[in-house]
């Protein structure tokens, strides 16, 4: 069996610097990642700069939300294997080896995470300051799942179990814990796992710019927003049904084989515009919300509708010339130079994502085609005149016979 390959996602907005710190650490690793994917979510500093000159993919993501920016990385990801860090995460030099061994031992295994330990701050509050953030995050996500929660900046997962969940999270909501949610949809009917190996370190920062409040209450507001009908011990029958129905053995992923529905995403997600025209996936932008309207339960409860994002103003891949024609033509659908498709069209995400890429596409090349033969003005002809104005007699004849008869 070949041993997985890996893709490191990392989100990341203005922390330039404790990216490069996380980047110098992958770039020691004992195993090589297969790529490593940074998702710049409209960072005002150079972390797309530091992020290139350290080897790494610069994906842009243009709608706020570590949610949102993490989960275009998940897409674009090649790897049997996702793994996430933070930007301030530092991960050991057997990180990625860890990772690698833990699924590569067995196949049953969908997401790992791991413990932290503080890399900055005073050196006396570290140990106690760690078991305040990750005791409580540990102990009452557990007992809130009834079972293993993952870490965000600690994390990894199989890009099948991704796919299969993808379409369910609540990715587009802005005060949801991005991971903790991930957890929720995945702990049902895949295998989490505790890696005390998989070791990693993070940044105290939380506790000096009031984090540590804001993933307190957007736990709280995940937990409740899967309640009533994710309740704990709920879960835990659903797992022990699935447990018992599951095969003793599954095989491992064919890392998207043709014709494989969870594989979609992994084809090549460039766009070809036309035979002279290619836009990288690395400069669209997704963004996923619940349709509106009829349409069934799956519709109105999970993120099927899509916008797509590209940014005309700043994409390397236009030549001046056709970036003035798009910008002068799709002027009035632009906004700080962006153009925007969406697509609810259809009841799955992965078709209305299709649909999206093809309006996109069609844009595209309806502004980018050349003009028309320019019209030679010329003057009316002797007849066109004569019918011009037996229309108009013939137009204020049937007036005419509208009017009120006179009173004579």
């Amino acid at each position: 069996m070949n041993r997985p390959t890996v893709s490191v996602v990392i989100p990341v907005k203005d922390d330039a610097e404790k990216l490069r710190h996380c980047l110098e650490a992958l770039a020691g690793q004992q195993v090589a990642p297969l790529e490593i994917i940074v998702v710049d979510n409209g960072s005002s500093d150079d972390s797309a700069g530091v992020a290139r000159g350290n080897g790494a993919q610069v994906l842009f993501e243009p709608r706020p939300g570590i949610g949102v920016a993490s989960a275009a990385g998940y897409h674009r990801a090649r790897g049997d294997i996702l793994a996430r860090l933070d930007a301030d995460s530092v991960p050991a030099p057997d990180w990625i080896a860890t990772i690698v061994a833990s699924f590569h031992a067995d196949a049953g295994v969908d997401a790992i995470t791991g413990p932290a330990h503080f890399n900055d701050g005073p050196s006396a509050l570290r140990r106690p300051a760690l078991w305040a953030y990750l005791l409580p995050y540990f102990a009452l996500s557990s007992l809130a799942l009834g079972h293993v929660p993952l870490f965000g900046s600690n994390m990894a997962f199989r890009r099948r179990a991704w796919h299969e969940v993808s379409d369910h999270l609540h990715t587009d909501r802005w005060l949801v814990h991005d991971d903790f949610d991930l957890s929720f949809h995945l702990g049902v009917k895949h295998v989490l796992r505790f890696v005390p190996t998989l070791r990693t370190g993070i940044s105290m920062r939380p506790f000096h710019d009031g984090g540590a409040v804001l993933r307190l209450r957007r736990g709280f507001h995940t937990v409740f927003l899967h309640w009533p009908h994710d309740l704990p011990w709920l879960r835990i029958t659903r797992r022990l049904r699935t447990r018992f129905r599951r095969p003793a053995h599954r095989g491992q992923y064919d890392g998207g084989a043709p014709g494989n529905p969870a594989s979609w995403d992994d084809q090549d997600m460039d766009l070809q515009v036309s035979p002279v025209l290619t836009i990288p996936a690395s400069e669209l932008g997704w963004r996923f919300s619940r349709a509106s309207g009829p349409g069934g339960q799956h519709v109105n409860t999970t993120d099927s509708r899509v916008e797509l994002f590209w940014n005309i103003a700043v994409s390397p891949t236009l030549g001046e010339e056709d970036r003035e024609l798009l910008l002068d033509r799709l002027g009035p659908r632009l906004v700080a130079g962006t153009l925007t498709v969406t697509s609810s069209e259809q009841r799955s995400q992965r078709r209305n994502r299709e649909r999206a890429l093809e309006k996109l596409a069609q844009l595209i090349r309806e502004a980018l085609a050349p003009a028309g033969p320019k019209r030679r003005p010329t003057k009316p002809t002797r007849g066109s005149k004569r019918r011009h104005r037996a229309a108009k007699k013939q137009r204020s004849d049937v007036k005419q016979q509208r009017r009120r008869p006179s009173a004579e």
